[in-house]
């Protein structure tokens, strides 16, 4: 599915599920640094609509992440939908 296989040593579902980035701090010793997401409103295809149980159409707010670690590795790739009854982002910019 993607060109490039991202792995973080030592992660189970059960890690994944109660934190991913505390893993990755504090076991693996490594900063997460940096995480660019993208977050577009767009109509969803047929097989999305299936599995959120809406009709082909329906906007959904897709957000892509892309997250590195301080040795600017690339660790964590997401693209999700969210319905808008789901849907909140709230943003914070420090410079």
């Amino acid at each position: 599915m993607f060109p490039h296989q991202l792995e973080v040593p030592g992660l189970t579902p059960e890690i994944a599920v109660s934190g991913t980035y505390a893993h990755i701090e504090g076991t693996l010793g490594l900063q997460v640094l940096t995480s660019r997401r993208t977050i577009t409103m767009e109509p969803v295809g047929e097989a999305d609509a299936t599995l959120l149980g809406v009709g082909a159409g329906t906007y959904a707010a897709r957000i892509v992440s892309h997250t590195f670690s301080s040795t600017g590795a690339q660790f964590e790739h997401i693209d999700a939908l969210q319905l808008p009854g789901f849907f909140s982002a709230r943003l914070v910019v420090t410079r």
